[in-house]
């Protein structure tokens, strides 16, 4: 990761899920791991984040936690309140 710029406040919050879930037990913490190893065989054409955030998605949804058109519907949420708080910097 460059050292040259600030994360954003969708970087800051990817990381920040990072630093917990391999703290946390049981089942959360089974899926980071998992993640975690998914991401050695994942495309490099995405960004570091968005690698995490989507293997992560994938895990949970693969292990029945969330459906995919909720995990949709709460991405594009969220990608809408990321936005509106980076442009009221």
């Amino acid at each position: 990761m460059a050292a040259d710029r600030e994360l954003t406040l969708y970087e800051k919050r990817v990381d920040a899920l990072l630093q917990l879930l391999p703290k946390a037990g049981g089942q959360a913490r089974k899926t980071f791991l998992r993640t975690q190893k998914s991401l050695k065989t994942a495309s490099d054409d995405a960004g570091y984040f968005d690698r995490w955030i989507e293997a992560l998605g994938a895990n949970l949804v693969s292990d029945g936690v969330i459906t995919e058109e909720d995990l949709s519907k709460r991405l594009a949420e969220t990608r809408d309140r990321l936005q509106h708080w980076e442009t009221a910097e």
